[in-house]
């Protein structure tokens, strides 16, 4: 079975498509990829201006566990 679908330049050039002619598997695969680095582009900007990025592993850790404790605790 065949299934044609349309992909305008703009998303042909940004999935970095490179044939007329795709696995659709492969297709899923590499739209899943770039709009899996987008979001985490996204998070990293956000993390950047809250401050979020300057945060330790120790803070991060206490973050966690204060967290878990409050849901234990209601």
């Amino acid at each position: 079975m065949n299934i044609s679908v349309n992909i305008n330049e703009n998303d042909f050039k940004r999935f970095g498509l490179n044939s007329s002619k795709i696995n659709w598997d492969d297709l899923v695969k590499i739209i899943k990829t770039e709009l899996s680095m987008e979001a985490l582009t996204k998070c990293k900007i956000i993390s950047e201006r809250m401050g979020l990025s300057k945060i330790s592993l120790e803070e991060i850790n206490k973050e966690i566990e204060n967290v878990r404790n409050a849901k234990s605790n209601s």
